[in-house]
């Protein structure tokens, strides 16, 4: 998979874990900035998970 699909399937994954979960009740005390901190954690994480996916099929091939 290129790095353009791999960085969409990972976006895509992140709104779906934002969008699918209630956020912590503290989620809204912390600040804006702390708020777009822990939303690009979640995007990071599902960007690692995309792309070690990627590399696990391309060695299975």
């Amino acid at each position: 998979m290129s790095k353009p699909r791999i960085t969409a399937a990972a976006g895509l994954a992140a709104h779906e874990v934002l969008d699918q979960y209630e956020p912590p009740e503290n989620y809204f005390k912390v600040s804006s900035d702390e708020q777009r901190r822990i939303r690009m954690s979640i995007i990071r994480l599902a960007l690692i998970a995309a792309y070690t996916a990627d590399r696990q099929r391309n060695q299975a091939e």
